[in-house]
């Protein structure tokens, strides 16, 4: 989409604005948290495995405290979905299935047609059917949709819908 917009990106080492990088780095921990907070939006980005996953979730969750806009990418949109199960959703210990495979709280489940071992490329790509739950007829996403269940272009991420 073309909206007459130069951006300014400024990149941050997600690991920088975990609670970890204080101790062992500050001056990083700081101008991590200085340049996510100063920004007038963020894009996370795609990714695999943990590195960096709790800083990640926690400038999404500063995102969402402070009304800043965030744009999720693959991974980036996985994490936003954590973060919200946790913090709004009161699943406290809410990961991905690609994190911790034994997991209780999986906000993110593997897709059944993928390889688990391989990480990277074996996304779930294409039309997939949307359906919306008896109950959520409050759900602004469902507003968007008109209502009624969809054939989405966008890649399915993984989310689980048994639990978010």
């Amino acid at each position: 989409m073309h909206c007459k917009r130069k951006l300014n990106l400024v990149w941050v080492d997600s690991e920088h604005l975990e609670e970890s990088a204080r101790q062992t780095d500050p001056a990083k921990f700081h101008k991590a948290w200085h340049e996510v907070c100063t920004a007038s939006g963020i894009l996370c980005p795609g990714g695999f495995g943990t590195r960096g996953i709790e800083g990640k979730i926690l400038a999404a969750k500063w995102a969402r405290e402070q009304k800043t806009p965030y744009l999720g990418v693959c991974l980036g949109m996985q994490v936003a979905v954590i973060e919200y199960a946790r913090h709004i959703a009161g699943i406290t210990k809410a990961t991905s299935e690609e994190f911790d495979a034994q997991a209780e709280e999986k906000a993110i489940i593997f897709m059944p047609e993928i390889d688990k071992t391989t990480m990277g490329g074996n996304m779930r790509l294409g039309s997939r059917p949307t359906f919306f739950q008896d109950g959520s007829e409050w759900s602004k996403l469902r507003a968007l949709y008109g209502g009624a269940s969809s054939e989405p272009t966008a890649p399915d991420d993984g989310v689980n819908g048994r639990s978010c």
